[in-house]
């Protein structure tokens, strides 16, 4: 993500933002690989600690390469699959992100043993 990229041109760690929008560093990490999601107040948070400009705020968020050029985000749906295990269901928008990754047969509901 950019704003790994952000980090380390500021000398800044992880641990740095995770206290900064009011996180563990741990769930930190798990944002930035993708088993979790920013959400609005955690992404405009970490805006305004690394002083990033607003109007460019969503780059900050976009996967990059090694050069700092944008790429394809690849979803993990196993990680996907295992933010839902216990609550029995996926929402539409999980089901959205598996959507061409997990082959699903004809009449079934189920996707790894979670209900869909």
């Amino acid at each position: 993500m950019k704003i790994v990229q952000v980090l380390q041109d500021q000398g800044r760690r992880r641990t740095w933002l995770a206290e900064q929008i009011g996180i563990t560093p741990s769930h930190m990490t798990r944002i930035l690989q993708g088993v979790h999601r920013w959400t609005d107040e955690r992404k405009r948070r970490a805006v305004a600690a690394l002083g990033w400009p607003e109007e460019r705020a969503e780059e900050l968020f976009m996967e990059v390469d090694e050069e700092g050029e944008l790429v394809a985000r690849v979803l993990d749906p196993m990680a996907v699959l295992r933010r839902c295990r216990g609550a029995g269901t996926i929402t539409l928008d999980e089901f959205e992100q598996l959507e061409g990754l997990v082959e699903l047969g004809d009449g079934d509901e189920r996707v790894n043993g979670v209900d869909g």
